[in-house]
């Protein structure tokens, strides 16, 4: 521990090592005979690091577990246990279904936990937003403005969910092979801004801004009294992305000799 000012409750106190993504949601993607890959602009590598820093206090850092961890986590994609959260979504009909892709409504499943997800979501995003989470970086990880600190009041249940605000929940198939971990990264979304990030068969979406359009209000899922949320293909879209960031970086030879020695095999 070390001593510092926790960046939820504002206070002097000893800070804990927190992660930007909890740590069993790394296990999830690891296979049993080697490491998860780690895939940026900046580098391509084969690692067991987890993201992790001085950031929080012992009580605000459960805080984040008890109100939205520990109830999501166990139900992610695994890589040979199925996915339970798929399992709980589909037990319900959904209201739509548009070639592969469905919506369902959460409030009509109650065995669906929607703080619970909110705030699991809204705390990685929050996280992202009030440090750089590596060592030479000094700026946050995304940039939120003045939304940062409505979010850190809305995870201290000091204030309601923010106005100028979606949070989008996107759910992949259980046949999806695809499994992953993409800490927090800005979007492409034009006019209002919108960052990403995903755990094991789940995709999350926050868009900030006065410009979101009437359809990315309708979708959002905490605000929406129904509580929608989107099955579909998140492998395709996540591999274009990784290609398009594995162009720009390096590998490391770890990697590539784990690549030659598996396609010896």
């Amino acid at each position: 521990m070390q001593q510092g000012i926790c960046k939820m409750c504002l206070k002097p106190n000893e800070l804990i090592c927190s992660h930007l993504i909890p740590a069993a949601a790394y296990k999830l993607c690891r296979a049993s005979d080697s490491d998860p890959v780690r895939i940026s602009s900046e580098v391509v590598m084969q690692t067991s690091r987890q993201t992790q820093d001085y950031l929080l206090c012992a009580k605000c850092d459960q805080s984040l577990s008890t109100h939205g961890e520990n109830w999501l986590l166990p139900k992610l994609k695994t890589w040979d246990e199925g996915f339970p959260l798929y399992e709980i979504l589909a037990a319900v009909p959904p209201d739509i279904v548009e070639g592969e892709s469905a919506g369902y409504a959460a409030k009509r499943n109650p065995q669906i936990n929607v703080e619970a997800i909110t705030h699991f979501a809204i705390g990685i995003f929050w996280k992202a937003s009030v440090h750089g989470w590596a060592k030479d970086r000094k700026e946050p990880r995304i940039e939120l403005g003045p939304y940062s600190d409505k979010l850190r009041q809305f995870l201290r249940h000091k204030a309601p969910f923010p106005e100028h605000i979606t949070l989008t929940v996107g759910i992949a198939p259980p046949e999806t092979k695809f499994s992953n971990l993409l800490e927090p990264y800005r979007g492409s979304l034009r006019g209002a801004r919108n960052y990403v990030f995903n755990v094991p068969g789940v995709q999350f979406v926050l868009t900030i801004g006065k410009t979101i359009s009437p359809q990315e209000k309708g979708v959002c899922f905490y605000t929406n009294p129904l509580h929608p949320i989107i099955l579909t293909d998140l492998g395709t879209p996540m591999m274009e992305l990784y290609r398009e960031q594995t162009k720009k970086a390096h590998r490391s030879k770890k990697l590539l000799s784990y690549l030659a020695a598996k396609k010896g095999k």
